[in-house]
């Protein structure tokens, strides 16, 4: 695993454990030329973080901070004392016991396949969320997400979402 481009490109990062399921370089990169420029001065969430490497990914290109959260962030922690850089925040937190209002500009999230996504009605974004879901998921979305766009790769299914009032 690699940093794809920006500023940290070609950093090598640590490779998950067992139970970690890390988005394919592959992926990380389609997702990453969809969102063009418009991570920018953004701040992005990385939502079960894992290895954290779509938030240092953000970082690499230009996003202003990311907010890293998972229940458990060894890996992330590692792989973030490697960019040495101060624009980010580590949280370790349960998301599916959390009640607290989470904010960002753009959000990634890539949690446990077949997950209920009720939690999502807690992250509130100012431009869309990214949901990454095993294809042959049937995915349920809270009333206030809309899909603006789905790509498929093998086996994974990234949803882009709009938040509505």
């Amino acid at each position: 695993m690699r940093v794809i481009t920006g500023k940290n490109r070609g950093l090598k990062l640590i490779s998950p454990g067992v139970g970690v399921r890390p988005t394919l370089s592959r992926v990380k990169e389609a997702i990453f030329s969809s969102i063009g420029e418009e991570i920018v001065g953004k701040i992005f969430l990385d939502v079960f973080c894992g290895t954290g490497q779509m938030g240092i990914e953000a970082i690499s290109r230009g996003a202003s901070f990311a907010v890293f959260i998972d229940i458990d962030v060894e890996i992330a922690k590692k792989n973030l004392e490697k960019i040495k850089l101060g624009n980010f925040k580590l949280i370790k937190k349960d998301l599916l016991k959390n009640k607290e209002i989470i904010t960002a500009d753009i959000a990634y999230i890539d949690p446990p396949y077949n997950m209920n996504l009720d939690f999502l009605k807690y992250i509130h974004v100012n431009d869309f969320l990214i949901l990454e879901q095993d294809k042959r998921t049937e995915v349920r979305l809270p009333a206030n997400l809309e899909i603006i766009k789905e790509k498929s790769y093998a086996h994974t299914t990234i949803y882009f979402l709009k938040k509505f009032p």
